[in-house]
């Protein structure tokens, strides 16, 4: 074995171990870690409405308050109408689980009417049907927690703010070693269409759910509209992943027929919006490929729990758009992107 092997082995040894060790420390510091990723993202978000009013010679530090106020008045607004509904879930979850398990027989005695004939033993041993709603309240558990460092997470975004506003001086004193305007501008301008306009058709796609779901008159409608925005982040299987458990209470709560026009409303709402709506409004390439959100959600929700799969995917798209603006890495972007329409 030559001299030039054994060392191309034990960098590729020492590179895994430190990616390990950097795993393990993320997961053990993810209580700071998480809280400055939710900042991130909402420094991005804040950022155009305060250049907006910078543009018309508001002060930094005023135009700082004034978003960091409208966060707070929808952030507060938000959970006084859909707190409430998270906590009776919460203290509901142990017998809705209880009466899934108890109804999954019931549910496959309906199919052998059409000729399917399959064991609830089988299915039991196999996929948990309750376990939909356990990872619900994972999530807004874990919602919860990160938002209890609501504080921390406003004072980090306010610093970044001033940060963003400083950063046009500062550049000036690093000469040739800043990056250029343009692609500093184009990354920015990229991220803030991103989010401002996958926030925006979340909102809406949650708006949606929950009026569908009130007409049905389904429990706890506020929620499942929620849950629909946080996962239509997460592009082709969230719209799925946040309409199981809303599906399987109406199955409970309802009946089969409900349910199913249900299934049927959060599917023409999910195409509408996600295949009709948002291509209006997001450039061509702007995504991430199947491949990439799957291990995007596999690997942050590994390293920060439910939480991490909501974080996943703005942070690695964020990430994409970054590789975009340097020609030595766009084609790691290019990648990433799911399959582009040809011209």
């Amino acid at each position: 074995m030559t001299e030039s092997t054994t060392t191309n082995k034990n960098n590729m040894l020492l590179s895994i171990a430190c990616f390990i060790v950097l795993i393990a420390g993320l997961q053990a510091a993810q209580t700071i870690i998480v809280p400055m990723l939710m900042a991130l993202l909402l420094m991005f978000i804040m950022l155009p409405g305060m250049q907006a009013l910078m543009r018309y010679k508001v002060p930094t530090p005023l135009a700082i308050t004034v978003v960091i106020s409208f966060f707070l008045i929808i952030t507060v607004g938000l959970f006084v109408f859909v707190g409430s509904s998270i906590t009776q879930f919460l203290n509901k979850l142990p017998l809705l689980q209880q009466q899934i398990q108890q109804q999954l027989p019931i549910w496959l005695n309906h199919l052998s009417h059409y000729g399917i004939e399959i064991s609830p033993k089988i299915i039991l041993s196999y996929i948990d049907p309750s376990a939909a709603m356990r990872l619900v309240a994972a999530i807004f558990t874990g919602l919860g927690n990160t938002l209890a460092n609501l504080f921390f997470i406003l004072l980090l975004v306010i610093l970044l703010l001033f940060e963003s506003a400083d950063l046009s001086s500062k550049r000036a004193y690093l000469g040739k070693h800043a990056p250029s305007n343009e692609s500093v501008q184009s990354f920015v301008e990229k991220v803030n269409h991103y989010l401002l306009v996958k926030l925006a058709i979340s909102a809406a796609t949650g708006g949606l759910v929950a009026l569908l779901l009130w007409f049905f008159g389904l429990d706890y409608p506020l929620l499942w509209g929620l849950l629909a925005l946080l996962f239509n982040f997460i592009p082709n299987i969230g719209s799925i992943i946040a309409a199981i458990p809303a599906i399987l209470l109406a199955l409970l709560q309802l009946d089969a027929q409900s349910a199913l026009f249900i299934t049927l409303g959060y599917s023409l709402i999910n195409i509408i919006m996600g295949n009709i709506i948002e291509p209006k409004f997001m450039a061509q390439g702007v995504g991430l490929s199947t491949l990439i959100v799957f291990i995007s959600l596999i690997f942050w929700g590994f390293v920060f729990g439910p939480i991490g799969m909501l974080l996943s995917i703005p942070l690695t798209m964020i990430a994409k758009l970054a590789l975009e603006v340097s020609e030595q890495s766009r084609w790691i972007a290019v990648l990433m992107s799911p399959p582009l329409q040809q011209p």
